[in-house]
């Protein structure tokens, strides 16, 4: 089915005014203004097809993306998809509070926390920013401020319910609501949800607060700052931004700085050392032969007579301690009239 792109645009919020006069083709560009102008080109004038259609109703941040004709023209000369707002934090270290959580999510408050420490966490490791959260008691106002709020909330972007607009953030700046990042409260809000419901916080907290340090919408496939819901990333200790949005936000902060205590201390792997050496083989001892009639002690146990011959190497090898016998003319009387003798005189 196809939709006209005038009804598609008063679908989707992002036009509220627009010239009757103008012909149907001149009302691309006003539709450009939430993003699927770049993400999918209308497939004719002033037509949308199912696909585009399909994105369109997608839930997404309610942030803007309006364009300036110069910003047009700049990005299309660019391979680079990652948008810039203009402005940037003059600081290294942000404070951050909480101050409304979700009332209709079964996520715990501290949960919550962690989620959101987690997203801002996401942005620091990239780009040297620092994140501290602070109380109420803090004298100070936090830079950004955590909202779940319902349809109208005081900041003229009023949330509309279950999908659609999920939440927003402002860019930095000096005013007080610079940095704030509001979540529709009436979403049902999880994390690492099993089948499907719901909608992964994480991953749109990691969203709006690109927005909140600088960052606008992208283009690139795989960048958090797209502006439609992509459903969750992850594990939150896992998780690592996109080549694209890492490019964004060193734009804006530059890269981590690099010291010589951030450089790996552990050696490189050496070698194994070698396997210890085995102890030599014990000499092989000769056959004896039966025929030899030298032998070096004879013994009578028992009624019964034994020779007893050492062969040559097995003192040395430690096979056998060195036969002794009497001396010539002596006996040795033992246990059992056991009677051994020297063979050799």
């Amino acid at each position: 089915m196809l939709v006209p792109i005038r009804r598609a645009a008063f679908q989707v919020g992002k036009v509220t005014a627009v010239n009757k006069q103008l012909p149907p083709c001149s009302l691309k560009v006003a539709a450009r203004g939430h993003e699927t102008g770049r993400v999918r080109t209308p497939s004719s004038c002033g037509l949308e097809d199912p696909v585009t259609m399909a994105t369109m109703h997608r839930p997404r941040c309610s942030l803007p993306d309006v364009l300036g004709a110069a910003e047009l023209v700049r990005r299309r000369r660019r391979r680079r998809r990652y948008a810039l707002s203009g402005s940037v934090w003059k600081k290294r270290t942000l404070t951050w509070r909480v101050h409304s959580f979700p009332q209709s999510s079964a996520l715990s408050q501290e949960m919550v926390r962690t989620l959101l420490h987690h997203a801002l966490t996401t942005w620091g490791v990239e780009s040297g920013l620092k994140f501290q959260e602070v109380g109420f008691q803090s004298p100070t106002e936090p830079d950004i401020v955590i909202d779940f709020a319902r349809a109208y909330h005081q900041d003229s972007y009023p949330f509309d319910g279950q999908g659609g607009t999920l939440a927003h953030a402002f860019f930095p700046g000096e005013h007080s609501i610079s940095g704030d990042t509001h979540f529709d409260d009436e979403e049902i809000w999880t994390y690492g949800s099993k089948d499907g419901e719901g909608t992964d916080l994480f991953a749109v907290a990691v969203h709006e607060f690109g927005h909140a340090l600088g960052l606008g919408h992208s283009s690139a496939p795989d960048s958090i700052m797209r502006p439609f819901y992509q459903g969750p990333v992850g594990d939150p200790h896992k998780y690592r931004l996109s080549q694209d949005d890492r490019e964004g936000l060193q734009q804006l902060y530059g890269k981590v700085p690099q010291t010589p205590y951030d450089k790996p201390t552990r050696k490189p792997l050496a070698p194994p050392p070698p396997p210890p050496a085995l102890p030599p083989d014990s000499p092989s001892l000769p056959t004896p032969d039966r025929c030899e009639g030298n032998f070096d002690a004879i013994a009578n146990i028992r009624g019964e007579t034994f020779f007893f011959k050492v062969l040559p190497g097995a003192e040395a090898a430690g096979c056998c301690p060195s036969v002794q016998g009497p001396r010539s003319g002596q006996a040795d009387q033992s246990e059992g009239n056991s009677q051994v003798s020297s063979a050799n005189p």
